[in-house]
């Protein structure tokens, strides 16, 4: 019994830690982008979130914009992946865990912005997630 907490609470701490990990990255690169970018990248953020605020604004973001959003959230994501197997030592379980945890985030937020971003965005912006984390702890192992 006492082997089984012990592996339970590796995989908890290994897969919170990946999540802090993607919180930390996602964060950290999008205010880096701000920094180096601002006239681009601060001014289509600024229309996502008119066009949260008010449901009269249409809001048409660029490709590249989104884009660049979903390579934000792969390289984070990967992040997750190599450090919740690192840390818990546990090569199958974090993972999933962190992978599917950051989907569903993903897909309740979605929710939140129904008009202000195309469907093919949230679709591959969850669906690539699990993918992204297995790469991660793929990449863990070398």
């Amino acid at each position: 019994m006492k082997r089984i907490i012990k592996y339970l609470i590796k995989v908890f701490f290994g897969a919170a830690a990946g999540f802090a990990v993607w919180m930390l990255m996602s964060v950290s690169i999008d205010r880096l982008l701000d920094f180096v970018m601002p006239a681009w990248f601060i001014a289509e953020r600024a229309a996502i979130d008119r066009a949260l605020d008010t449901t009269s604004d249409p809001f048409s973001p660029t490709v590249l914009f989104l884009s660049v959003s979903l390579l934000i959230n792969a390289v984070a994501v990967i992040a997750a992946g190599y450090i919740s197997v690192v840390l818990s030592k546990k090569r199958i379980v974090p993972p999933y865990l962190v992978g599917s945890s950051i989907a569903i985030l993903i897909f309740v937020l979605s929710f939140h912005t129904p008009l202000a971003l195309p469907w093919w965005y949230r679709i591959l912006a969850a669906g690539t997630v699990i993918p992204m984390a297995l790469l991660g702890a793929k990449l863990s192992k070398r």
